[in-house]
């Protein structure tokens, strides 16, 4: 998928060149990893894309906050309104 196709499912990168000051620390941190998704587009598979971008914050939060990942993943999910989606990573991730 192309950044602009991925941009679409971004709750907090929008294609600004930093971080916007009114974020929390908690947004700042899914700011930076949706931006590095759209950045590196890495195989977002198009009709998987929610799943697959959703994994790669997972994975990225969790590489760069490993204490604190698991409140980071369940604040992104209160922006995001799909309870399958949010169980998939949730199981995955090992999230209670």
């Amino acid at each position: 998928m192309e950044k602009t196709d991925i941009l679409k499912y971004c709750k907090f990168y929008h294609g600004e060149k930093e971080c916007p000051k009114k974020f929390n620390d908690l947004e700042c941190q899914l700011w930076y990893a949706e931006q590095w998704i759209c950045e590196k587009e890495p195989n977002v598979i198009k009709n998987n894309a929610a799943f697959d971008i959703a994994s790669y914050i997972a994975a990225y939060i969790g590489k760069w906050d490993p204490y604190g990942f698991r409140e980071t993943i369940k604040y992104y999910f209160t922006k995001i309104n799909d309870n399958e989606l949010k169980e998939k990573i949730f199981k995955i991730y090992e999230i209670l």
